[in-house]
């Protein structure tokens, strides 16, 4: 996943790019998305989750400890973890690729969407 911001000038018709990176999506640009939209809470689904295989996707999309990964676990079976419309879309096919079901609702708490989601920055 990455991200990209541009702008363009309502007066003059200039525009640029203000930054693009493969990274986790800094502050100034997640902020206002979270603002726009709203966040979105990724929560596991159904009994019987392969734990194995949700530690196994959390550690492959941020760099975290086993005890950090285990806490997004807790997060994700628990009240979910917040984030962009978009990282949330991206985490459950992640889930998904590894025959982890769970789903995207609507969030309510803008400073519940950490980095990443719940991790300090």
């Amino acid at each position: 996943m990455g991200w990209d911001a541009e702008f363009r000038c309502g007066a003059c018709g200039d525009g640029g790019c203000l930054g693009f990176g493969g990274e986790d999506a800094p502050d100034w640009v997640r902020g206002p998305l979270l603002e726009r939209h709203g966040p979105v809470l990724v929560r596991l689904v159904g009994p019987g989750v392969d734990r194995g295989a949700v530690l196994r996707v959390v550690r492959a999309a941020w760099p975290v400890t086993l005890p950090q990964a285990a806490g997004l676990l807790r997060q994700l079976a628990g009240d979910g973890l917040a984030g962009t419309p978009a990282e949330a879309a991206w985490l459950c096919g992640r889930l998904a690729e590894r025959g982890v079901a769970a789903e995207a609702v609507p969030g309510q708490d803008v400073a519940g969407a950490g980095r990443p989601w719940g991790l300090p920055g």
